[in-house]
């Protein structure tokens, strides 16, 4: 459909992303692509890295690239028998049928079909059953949750001026703590490989100039600090972007999306000039009021009470080691007001 709104879900693992984009895909005119940049669906092949830092120079190239690529999403999702406006036992006849391909591959020892692959990712949520939205055929918007264009906003300035950009950020102690978590479960390997490079692939750009004391330093820091500091760098990077190129975008905080989801739901939506309807109204009462598995997709909590217990589970000594690294290198305002 032409003169879809689009919106985008911006973000650092583990803030609350993909809770907000199961509310939003819960929306019958809402159409999701959830993670087309993952480096392993090969969706955009050469293009650069989570760690590259895009300057605001045109580059044509590139950038048509991009929205060539963005227009084949939709062929990669519905890549089965569902799609939109059709009926809903198709899709679980395309969940069934991936299921029954990907054991194949694993008995084979063979990889699973690209294509298959590709579909696995942009229907995650749906696959893993956090959700199972009907679609009508008048889709008015089209969401993007990425967690990998933190860089890349002066790229998506160019290609998606118009759109609306929505930033998901989570009390960082326990962000990290939540990532670390799931490092130790074997999950988060393409962020962990990242992390790797991370002070040496921006140490000489222009742009993080201020945080070259950091960077000439990061490979030396333990795991926790280094994940604050490419916490600090990407978020205040990733909003003062925004800021530069004038972008229609909010700051969602995950602990006032958890307290009241409904009412912050509801502003954002109007914002993206969606009405929130009773089929988003539902879902968000079941996903933040009743809990779910450990599965990062499942985003079923006792939202109000989870972000505390998890806040409170700290180790005060992990708090205070992080906060003395927080004061020191982050400069952006509204972050240092409200986690120091």
């Amino acid at each position: 459909m032409r003169n879809q709104k689009n919106i985008f879900i911006l973000g650092c693992e583990r803030s609350g992303s993909t809770w907000l984009s199961n509310i939003f895909d819960a929306h019958s005119k809402v159409e999701y692509f959830m993670e087309p940049f993952a480096d392993y669906i090969d969706i955009f092949p050469g293009f650069p890295d989570r760690n590259f830092y895009y300057p605001p120079i045109p580059n044509e190239e590139v950038e048509q690239f991009v929205l060539e690529k963005m227009t084949l999403l939709p062929k990669y999702k519905y890549y089965l028998f569902y799609a939109p406006s059709k009926k809903l036992y198709l899709q679980k006849i395309d969940f069934f049928l991936y299921g029954a391909a990907r054991k194949l591959s694993t008995t084979l020892k063979q990889p699973l079909n690209i294509n298959l692959l590709r579909f696995s990712v942009l229907n995650l949520n749906r696959i893993q059953g956090a959700i199972e939205p009907i679609k009508k055929s008048n889709l008015t918007h089209k969401l993007y949750k990425e967690l990998r264009l933190n860089f890349k906003i002066n790229l998506l300035a160019r290609c998606y001026s118009d759109a609306t950009y929505i930033v998901t950020i989570r009390n960082p102690y326990a962000q990290i703590q939540s990532i670390i978590e799931l490092f130790g479960r074997g999950s988060l390997g393409e962020l962990k490989k990242y992390l790797r490079t991370f002070g040496l692939q921006n140490y000489n750009n222009p742009r993080f100039e201020r945080f070259r004391p950091i960077l000439a330093q990061y490979h030396q820091f333990e795991l926790s600090v280094k994940l604050l500091l490419w916490w600090i760098i990407n978020y205040e990077t990733l909003i003062e972007d925004l800021r530069a190129n004038s972008l229609d975008h909010m700051i969602v905080y995950h602990e006032e999306l958890s307290d009241d989801p409904a009412k912050r739901v509801s502003y954002l939506m109007d914002r993206c000039s969606l009405k929130l309807s009773d089929e988003v109204s539902r879902y968000i009462l079941e996903s933040s009021q009743k809990s779910g598995s450990k599965n990062p997709v499942d985003t079923h909590r006792m939202s109000s009470s989870y972000y505390k217990e998890r806040i409170a589970a700290l180790d005060p000594k992990f708090i205070d080691q992080l906060k003395s690294y927080f004061e020191k290198y982050s400069t952006l305002t509204e972050l240092r007001e409200r986690y120091l």
